[in-house]
């Protein structure tokens, strides 16, 4: 009896041994859940956004449309020159006149200085009248308006409508169609003058556009 419960202790040690292993070995883990996938970051898209757009009041103009080509401005500069001597009266004679202008008709005519193109834009009317006491003389000449025409004043703008600015001495005026403007000054001494008999008048007269079907150039 005692032989038979040792062959069968026997038997089951080798069981048992392996029972207690197996409850003693590693366990398995525990799975950590992994992080969620981010999503995915857009992409930018080609180039730069573009701007809001700028504020109408700060936005440039854009320029006029071109100059009329069958069309001109007018302008008339006349220069008035007055002098009272109290010697002997001299006798002279100006230049002539060489144009004339009707302002009811729009008709100028005359000879002109320059070349007259598709893309002349003014035509100047220089008049002169000088006077001593009571003799005059007056001498006049149309010019095609170019950066070489020497005159009292300076054109800076004109525009298509007509208007034109001009500087006389260090100031800017500006001249709407049918407008004028005069400048009057005195001068004091100079030879064989009385001091302060002597004044100059400057006037500037804007006739507007004019048809150049209505320009009639003469032969000097």
């Amino acid at each position: 009896m005692k032989l038979m419960k040792r062959n069968v202790f026997r038997t089951l040690l080798p069981l048992l041994i392996l029972l207690l292993i197996a409850g003693c070995g590693p366990t398995t883990p525990s799975l950590t859940p992994s992080p969620s996938p981010l999503p995915p970051t857009p992409t930018s898209p080609a180039g730069p956004e573009p701007l809001p757009d700028a504020p109408t009041h700060l936005k440039p103009t854009l320029p006029p449309q071109g100059f009329p080509p069958e069309q001109f401005i007018f302008v008339e500069v006349r220069e008035e020159r007055v002098t009272k001597s109290s010697g002997q009266t001299t006798t002279f004679a100006g230049e002539q006149v060489t144009y004339s202008f009707n302002p009811e008709s729009g008709t100028l005519k005359g000879t002109l200085n320059g070349t007259l193109g598709a893309d002349t834009q003014v035509i100047v009317g220089h008049l002169v009248i000088t006077q001593i006491n009571q003799n005059k003389a007056f001498s006049g000449q149309l010019y095609v308006l170019s950066p070489d025409l020497h005159l009292p004043i300076t054109f800076t703008v004109i525009e298509p409508y007509g208007t034109v600015c001009f500087t006389y001495e260090g100031q800017e005026h500006c001249l709407q169609p049918g407008q004028e403007i005069a400048f009057q000054t005195r001068d004091s001494g100079g030879q064989g003058l009385d001091a302060g008999q002597t004044s100059r008048t400057l006037t500037v007269i804007n006739h507007g556009l004019l048809d150049k079907a209505n320009l009639q150039v003469v032969g000097p």
